[in-house]
């Protein structure tokens, strides 16, 4: 099974603890050595003295690096898979009572796309194995989708629905933006997204059970 995330270290190593306290002692150091110098010019000029000039900056730099150590300590308590919504999400199809709604309006649970059309010997496969991970893993959310829009339509995914025992979502990709972002070139062509809203797997062909759960389980 392919390895899911990259653990980032959650705490500075001790190499750049040194690294950075190397940096505030050195630019102490030149402080001292400025002073030391100034000390021995006689100045009246009213400009603001240029030992106040690299404290100010000696000062920031001590800040920026403590806002650097920081922000490397957040990076590395997050979860670098976490992120957006995947953009193949965003495409709307119509569902069976009319209504238009986006593939993004699942996300929050893993989802099993299907893009199909009724008249696809080896759709009929892929429905039998997703009506055992229905039976098996009840909170997944399949969708089947036709990409064929102009042949299925409504009444016609109604009846196949019902006469291959479909319990889930069941729509048509009316704007063929679904084929589009899938690259759907031969069906079935099935997807699965994981509860996080990201494109784990797609595959163009019968997916059967075991790969299915494999998908789901692999997060």
């Amino acid at each position: 099974m392919a390895r899911r995330t990259i653990k980032i270290p959650q705490k500075q190593s001790k190499e750049l603890e040194m690294s950075e306290s190397k940096k505030v002692s050195d630019i102490i150091s030149s402080i001292d050595s400025i002073q030391g110098k100034q000390q021995k010019m006689s100045s009246t000029s009213s400009s603001i003295p240029i030992t106040k000039i690299i404290l100010a900056f000696a000062f920031l730099s001590i800040i920026s690096l403590g806002v650097f150590s920081l922000g490397n300590y957040q990076l590395a308590q997050s979860n670098p898979t976490e992120g957006n919504i995947s953009d193949k999400l965003n495409f709307s199809f119509e569902l069976l009572n009319g209504e238009m709604v986006m593939l993004s309006d699942y996300a929050g649970k893993p989802i099993i796309l299907d893009l199909m059309a009724t008249w696809c010997v080896p759709c009929k496969t892929q429905i039998g194995e997703l009506k055992t991970l229905r039976m098996n893993y009840p909170s997944v959310e399949i969708v089947s989708v036709s990409i064929d829009p102009s042949y299925d339509s409504i009444s016609k995914l109604t009846e196949y629905k019902n006469d291959n025992g479909i319990t889930w979502t069941v729509g048509r990709d009316t704007t063929q933006a679904g084929k589009e972002k899938f690259s759907a070139t031969s069906i079935p062509t099935v997807a699965f997204i994981n509860s996080a809203g990201k494109l784990k797997q797609i595959n163009q062909g019968v997916v059967f059970y075991d790969t299915l759960v494999d998908w789901i389980t692999s997060g």
